[in-house]
């Protein structure tokens, strides 16, 4: 077995991998390390049978960012829409999960305007299903709570200079659009762009990755796509009017981009928790940095003036 597992792998995924699909060692013809990226997960490809599946091993600290059982929630409640990967097993308790490995597949192109806007018509439909998900869980509250987290593992020494003066700016974001009148609907939780998989099975792009599912804006979605692709104003506005299907009002224009920029400090923390907990961080400050970055330069545009806490620019 040791040239078919090529080491990756311990007996103990071997054998829930052999139990949850019923077979035996002997029908594993090769493992090897997912191609794709995971800054939270190792992934691995296990093929058997002559079926490719994705096995994931969920990563040290992520059960304190999702909850499994809401992940297993999420794709029961979305199997018969087929706009999401196919599970085949997902344990609750430790977030091991088996899908199945969609060969020659690939995230959405950026220079791509067809599949940038079926990727943007993929979430306007996971939004348009009536679903009554018992959680609600939006950007802002993530926010905060992963903020708590860094401090619990003294990990306040990884955020830069300005990161208090975003937080507050953030802040009083949320409380001038805290009356908005704001739909609430099934969202994916981390909709980037590395969750949306343009796939040979599929004629639209499909969801994965179904981690952080809550209720929430569906303008939330939009937004972690923007802040994963490193979309800055012009090009998060564009898929903003790729949801819409119209071009967007300035109001909506506003939330968009104050909602990029929540998303951006939420992960932020998130860097800045792996940052602390983990051995060889270098990555993670990478993050860091790339999320501080962002912050500042899109959230000047969202029109909120900390100084007079008027609107800038509008009636």
């Amino acid at each position: 077995m040791k040239e078919k597992r090529f080491d990756l792998l311990d007996e103990k995924h071997i054998d829930i991998f052999c139990t949850a699909l019923g077979i035996s060692i002997g029908d594993i013809e090769k493992i090897y390390i997912n191609p794709g990226c995971s800054a939270n997960n190792s992934n691995f490809v296990i093929v058997a049978d002559k079926q490719s599946y994705l096995y994931r091993i969920p990563g040290p600290g992520t059960e304190r960012f999702c909850s499994r059982s809401r992940e297993a929630l999420a794709y029961k409640l979305l199997a018969p829409f087929k706009i999401t990967d196919e599970v085949i097993f997902l344990s609750e308790d430790t977030g091991i999960k088996i899908s199945k490995y969609y060969s020659e597949s690939r995230i959405p192109s950026s220079d791509n305007k067809d599949e940038l806007v079926a990727s943007m018509h993929t979430l306007r439909k996971l939004h348009e299903q009536k679903i009554d998900f018992p959680f609600v869980d939006t950007l802002f509250d993530r926010m905060e709570r992963y903020r708590t987290y860094v401090y619990e593992v003294g990990g306040e020494k990884y955020y830069l200079n300005g990161f208090d003066d975003y937080l507050e700016d953030m802040r009083q974001f949320r409380k001038r659009v805290a009356s908005a009148n704001t739909r609430l609907c099934f969202t994916h939780g981390d909709a980037s762009i590395n969750n949306v998989l343009i796939t040979k099975e599929y004629p639209y792009p499909i969801l994965i990755d179904m981690e952080f599912p809550a209720m929430g804006n569906p303008f939330e979605d939009i937004a972690t796509f923007c802040v994963d692709a490193e979309y800055r104003q012009n090009d998060a506005l564009l898929m903003l009017e790729y949801y819409l299907g119209r071009k967007p009002t300035a109001e909506e224009q506003d939330y968009l981009l104050g909602l990029c920029a929540v998303a951006a400090m939420m992960w932020y923390s998130w860097a800045a928790y792996k940052s602390a907990v983990e051995k060889d961080n270098r990555l993670f400050l990478n993050f860091r940095d790339d999320y501080h970055q962002y912050v500042g330069e899109i959230y000047n545009p969202i029109g909120y003036n900390k100084n007079t806490d008027e609107k800038q620019g509008r009636e």
